[in-house]
């Protein structure tokens, strides 16, 4: 990428460094024209701060003692949903 493109990214190569990004990963060239896109984008700032605090909250529930049990508990949720969803369920702990 020439460093004139660099300086014009769409929201979908924003994205697509996002990650990078976040883990200060870029080379300055990108960098600065992630920077200059977010100068620009209020849609990809909100989103770069969504994905921030996604990455705050998943963090804080790995450290937690509960992430075990919460994982498991929503493991069971879903498999009783899919199989509701395809006949195989008793219904049990719905509400109608």
């Amino acid at each position: 990428m020439s460093p004139q493109a660099q300086a014009q990214l769409t929201c979908k190569e924003f994205v697509e460094l996002v990650t990078d990004l976040i883990e200060d990963q870029l080379d300055a060239a990108l960098r600065l024209a992630a920077e200059a896109h977010l100068g620009d984008c209020d849609g990809c700032e909100a989103y770069l701060e969504q994905i921030r605090q996604t990455v705050a909250a998943l963090r804080g529930l790995a450290d937690s003692g509960d992430f075990t049990r919460d994982r498991e508990r929503a493991l069971a949720a879903f498999r009783e949903l899919r199989a509701d969803a395809h006949g195989n369920g008793n219904g049990a702990g719905r509400s109608e």
